[in-house]
Formats: structure tokens, C-alpha cells, sequence
């Protein structure tokens, strides 16, 4: 079964719209999605006195997702919008809950298999930006987004996971957990330095942003405020990693976006312009929701997409079950970082959250499956604090410091 679990964990990652219009893969959410689904449902029917009151919250999303809001969806927008829902839900949930399950010999094989996903993602991106050619390119529900996507002034990586911005997100996502992994300080330095470079061929303002402001404060940390001091080996491979990233961005035009356009420019004008999304929903698709407005309102924007989650989930979900669905996620990712020290809950809710709010990745699955798996690869020491058959409030518990190994 861990084969097949590590199999499982790869195929969520890379079976991705793009990767699957290659191989003409038609069930997308189900071909990713069936290894670990299928254990985690087998797992929780043959185990269900392991699934107690710890999981009470993510209990509480399955009902509500299986038994209202999919329901609802299937007759609002018809049964690709229910599967849609389902995997952003409920098959999200019950993986969520058969990874957190496990041996931690298993979560660190997971790991491997994420550090596997992100070096190929991260070097195909650097390939992609070097030859000026999009492997697995990125197209959304006609060629007119596509083009938008392409005139945008700047070559732009997909990799695997397709969209510039939710390639960000990701490997975003994965960077925050190297940093408070367990690795030897100069092996995260050259991963996080691989994940920038692949941020700069994504050409993603607001993660090259993030991140600079990110890494100068773990720089800081490191030289000013860690305990332990880190080897002259280590400041003279920082010292190349930075000045190979200056020159990447200064003389070969990584990252170019950033630099030749202000920070206020149309792309983040479009991020204002998306309110006036409201103007063109009808007040039956504003409480119910209307998964074909999406590409309505896109039009009407004249944009590359509606680039705001939470916006997105109100269009398609309507007003009070986007509601219902954020309170609900927020309840859960309280739970998921309950006893974690503040400093780590902000580089992992900026890094993910943050980040994701700047665009529309939060209302897709892709980014929730590597948070989850990420969580529950890089964070197994928390299961010892939670005691599944007694857990049922918030309860103070140990705290998990940032490693500086």
C-alpha cells in the first residue's frame, strides 16, 4: 500500500489540465485523484474508530459539501460543476485525513516524492524560460484567455501545473515547508534558490515580491538573530546563490514583468477592476451562483480571468454558501495550525493564503492538494500532539519552532 501511496501523492501533483491535455487525458480530477482517494475511502470505512473526534472539522465539511452544497451544484450547474466541487472538497477532506493517518516513515517518503515534483516543475520552468517554449501551455475555456495569457508583455513559464499564477502558488507553498524542514541549512538555501528562480520564470509579481521580503528576513534571522551560527561554506554559497539570481534577473531577463512595468500597472489594475464583476451578475446568480458567469464576467472585464478567489466562489457558489465555505476552511486551517509558533503560521498563511488571495487560485483544488500534502509531509511531528480519540476543542499544545539546521 506506501507504494501506491507515493505513487498517489506524484499523480495528484502532476496530472494536471495541461499535462493531461498533452496525453489526452480526459477525467482529469479523477485520473489524479483515484490512487489516494480510493485508499482514503477504503481506509475510513475498514478504520473508522481511527477517524474519531480529531477529525470532527473535516467531518463536518464532508456532510455539508456531500450532502448540501454538491447537491445543490449538480442541479444549478449541472454535474461537471458538482465533480468540480467534489475534488475541492470533499475528496480534498477525506485525502487531508487518510495522510494525516499515517506513519511518519510514510509522510517522509511523501516528502521526497514533493522535493521529487519540485525540482522537475522548478528546472522544466528554467527550460521553458531559457528556449522561450511552453511544454505543457496553459489554456483556460477558449483561444482568447490563451491569447491574453501570451500578450501579457513577457515570456511566461507553465511547467506542470499550467497557469504562471498557481505554479507560484505551489511552489510557493512548498518553499514555506523547506524552510521549516529538518534539511541542513545549505541544502535549503539551494532549493529555495531554485524556487525563486522558477518564481522569476513565472513571472509572477506578487510571489517574486513576497519571497524577496521573505528571504531577506530568513537572511537577517540567520546572520543576526539564530543561536547557532552557520559555516563560511554557507556565506560563500549564499553569497553565489544571490549573485546568481542578480544576474539571471539583470543580464537574461528572469522576472522581467517586474522590471519592465511598475508595480501599479495593468495587471494589478485588473485586480481593482475585478469588483466591477458585481455589475454584470444577476441577483439570482449573485445568492445562487453561476459557474457559467466565469467566463461571462472575463469577457465583460476584458481580462485574462477574474482574479480574485473569493470573488470566483461568489460568482460560482453564490453569497451564502461561499460564506458557509470559507468559514468553514477557516475552522479547519485554525485547527492545522494550532500549536504551531506565530512566526511559522505567517510564513505559511503568506506564503499560501496570502498569495493565493491575489489572484484566484484559492476557489481551485490544485493549491489546497500541496498544502495538504506539504502539511502532512513536513509537519509529522504535530500527530504526536493531538490525541485523536480525546481531541474535540482548541487546545494549547506544544509549539513547533522554525529549524535552522
Amino acid at each position: 500500500m506506501r507504494l501506491l501511496i507515493y505513487i498517489g501523492c506524484f499523480l495528484l501533483m502532476i496530472v494536471t489540465s495541461s499535462v493531461s491535455r498533452r496525453l489526452h487525458i480526459e477525467q482529469v480530477g479523477l485520473v489524479s485523484n483515484i490512487i489516494l482517494l480510493a485508499l482514503a475511502i477504503v481506509d475510513v470505512l475498514m478504520n473508522s474508530s481511527k477517524y474519531g473526534r480529531g477529525f470532527i472539522e473535516e467531518f463536518r465539511i464532508i456532510r455539508t459539501t456531500l450532502f448540501i452544497i454538491i447537491p445543490v451544484n449538480l442541479i444549478v450547474g449541472g454535474a461537471d460543476f458538482a465533480k468540480s466541487t467534489f475534488f475541492l472538497t470533499t475528496s480534498l477532506i477525506l485525502i487531508s485525513i487518510f495522510l494525516r493517518t499515517q506513519k511518519n516513515e510514510i509522510k517522509l517518503r511523501i516528502q521526497h516524492v514533493i522535493l521529487i515534483f519540485f525540482l522537475l516543475n522548478s528546472v522544466l520552468s528554467i527550460g521553458e524560460k531559457v528556449f522561450q517554449f511552453n511544454l505543457f501551455p496553459y489554456s483556460y475555456y477558449n483561444n482568447d484567455i490563451e491569447e491574453t495569457i501570451a500578450m501579457e508583455g513577457a515570456f511566461r513559464s507553465s511547467a506542470f501545473l499550467g497557469h504562471p499564477l498557481t505554479n507560484a502558488v505551489c511552489i510557493s507553498i512548498i518553499m514555506a515547508f523547506i524552510i521549516i524542514s529538518n534539511y541542513k541549512i545549505i541544502y535549503k538555501t539551494a532549493l529555495l534558490s531554485l524556487g525563486f528562480i522558477s518564481l522569476l520564470c513565472f513571472n509572477a509579481k506578487a510571489a517574486i515580491i513576497i519571497w524577496v521580503i521573505l528571504l531577506l528576513f530568513l537572511i537577517y534571522y540567520l546572520l543576526f538573530k539564530s543561536k547557532k551560527k552557520a559555516s563560511a561554506s554557507f556565506y560563500l554559497f549564499l553569497s553565489t546563490a544571490v549573485i546568481l539570481v542578480i544576474t539571471l534577473v539583470a543580464k537574461q531577463g528572469f522576472g522581467d514583468r517586474l522590471l519592465q512595468s511598475t508595480l501599479f500597472d495593468g495587471s494589478a489594475q485588473t485586480r481593482i477592476d475585478v469588483f466591477d464583476a458585481f455589475d454584470y451578475v444577476t441577483s439570482y446568480d449573485l445568492w445562487v451562483g453561476n459557474p457559467k458567469s466565469y467566463l461571462y464576467i472575463t469577457n465583460k472585464l476584458d481580462a485574462g480571468g477574474v482574479e480574485n478567489s473569493f470573488i470566483v466562489l461568489i460568482l460560482e457558489y453564490g453569497i451564502p454558501v461561499s460564506i458557509f465555505l470559507i468559514f468553514l476552511y477557516t475552522v479547519w486551517m485554525r485547527k492545522l495550525l494550532r500549536g504551531i509558533s506565530r512566526n511559522v503560521q505567517i510564513l505559511l498563511l503568506v506564503s499560501f493564503i496570502g498569495l493565493g488571495s491575489a489572484n484566484n487560485s484559492l476557489s481551485t483544488a490544485t493549491p489546497w492538494i500541496f498544502f495538504i500534502l506539504c502539511y502532512n509531509a513536513f509537519l509529522p511531528d504535530l500527530e504526536k500532539f493531538i490525541e485523536v480519540k480525546k481531541y474535540s476543542t482548541y487546545k494549547k499544545t506544544a509549539t513547533v519552532k522554525i529549524s535552522s539546521n
